[in-house]
């Protein structure tokens, strides 16, 4: 569950950084191709990178960092002996919650894209080369990988509709349904992030843009600009589809009459090694991760390990542990009468055949508290033992006792 939540937590910090360093030095920009194929990167980096496990480098995380086998909080008020172990009940509440969304996501995208493949099927097409062209009902004229569907253009000359007909192999051309297949994979995976709405409307904009440069390159700007402010050809019903007209018109004749300008060279000289940066960075912390946890020597090895496989667990999970603290510990009268309230480390170290040993107070708060903390943690029966690659070893662990008056 750590390690999904982290991944998810670490690609949105990328996208977040990746969308950031675009909007700050190229927004602006006409290079719509490489624009295009910036973002896209941007977007497979982001999503990839948290997978990266080991890069040739090194690093040493800082002495006083918290450590990775730290425990959940568990609480203990004087009247009522109950510990709560609110972390992790929240986050199984929240991954609930998510996988909800996704899966409600997931099938409204299923739907869209089995509609489109129903219409490739039951409507007669006509092939042009490598592309299939579709006449369907309505005003409707937009592609789908190599599919171009035609709707009723009444109004229009033939001049026109061989236009809009070269527009939309553009877009097949250029593969821009990929491009939007993989932004609607993204934003189901990451619904949460509020940005990827930015990122899928940018990158809907430039397949317009790029679509409309090259057909500028071999017809007339203002006829080509003219037909685009006649035409009211949108789709309501295939948002993952590319359309010759939506609410970008405006927007798009003005950028085909901008002059062009190329990106200036610091501009490129700076985003691809700031992104370069963000990768390093995760390796780097992946890297620290895995300095953290050797190989198991031997099967009798005797290492204390920081970082296992399989934690140890204690006999009923996390939920259970709390209950055995919160019936155990008993508020020391003294720290009540003093009003004391505070937080106790307690280390200790899970054997090859589960028993406890080694507790110590690695930060504690009074001497009866901390004292204890230490008697009840020393009788916690036996858990499961942790392992690593498959053996079981002995491993330590953090647990902080929360001492409340509230």
């Amino acid at each position: 569950m750590n390690n999904f939540i982290n991944y998810l937590l670490e690609a949105n910090i990328a996208l977040v950084i990746f969308i950031a360093l675009y909007v700050l030095l190229l927004r602006n920009e006409k290079s719509f191709s490489l624009k295009r194929k910036l973002i896209v990167t941007s977007l497979i980096v982001a999503v990839s990178m948290p997978l990266f496990k080991k890069l040739p480098l090194t690093f040493a995380p800082p002495s006083d960092f918290l450590p990775s086998f730290t425990l959940p909080e568990i609480r203990i008020a004087p009247l009522k002996l109950s510990a709560i172990t609110s972390t992790e009940n929240a986050l199984w509440v929240a991954l609930t919650l998510y996988f909800i969304v996704v899966a409600f996501a997931a099938i409204r995208f299923s739907i869209q894209v089995a509609k489109l493949f129903a219409y490739t099927r039951k409507l007669p097409g006509e092939r042009l080369g490598k592309y299939r062209i579709i006449a369907i009902p309505g005003n409707a004229t937009f592609s789908f990988f190599h599919n171009i569907f035609i709707g009723n253009m009444q109004g229009l000359s033939e001049d026109d509709k061989a236009l809009i007909l070269q527009h939309e192999i553009v877009h097949v051309d250029k593969h821009h349904s990929l491009d939007r297949i993989f932004i609607e994979l993204v934003q189901i995976v990451c619904w949460f992030n509020p940005l990827l709405q930015y990122y899928k409307k940018e990158l809907m904009a430039l397949h317009e843009f790029e679509s409309d440069d090259n057909m500028i390159q071999h017809t007339d700007t203002k006829k080509y600009c003219n037909l685009l402010a006649r035409v009211a050809l949108m789709s309501a019903d295939f948002n993952i589809a590319n359309h010759f007209h939506n609410s970008l018109t405006s927007k798009r004749i003005t950028m085909m009459k901008t002059e062009s300008k190329k990106i200036s060279p610091w501009k490129l000289g700076l985003i691809i090694p700031l992104m370069a940066c963000v990768v390093v960075i995760v390796a780097c912390r992946e890297q620290a991760e895995n300095q953290q946890s050797p190989e198991p020597k031997v099967a009798g090895d005797n290492t204390i390990y920081e970082k296992v496989d399989n934690m140890a667990e204690f006999p009923g999970g996390m939920t259970a542990l709390a209950t055995f603290i919160g019936e155990n510990v008993k508020y020391p009268a003294t720290a009540r009468e003093k009003k004391l309230e505070g937080k106790v480390f307690v280390y200790f170290v899970v054997n090859k055949d589960g028993s406890v040993t080694g507790s110590k107070v690695l930060k504690g708060v009074d001497p009866e508290m901390d004292a204890e903390a230490l008697r009840v943690v020393s009788l916690m029966p036996k858990l499961t033992p942790g392992t690593l690659n498959g053996v079981s070893v002995r491993s330590a662990f953090v647990l902080p006792i929360r001492f409340s008056l509230n």
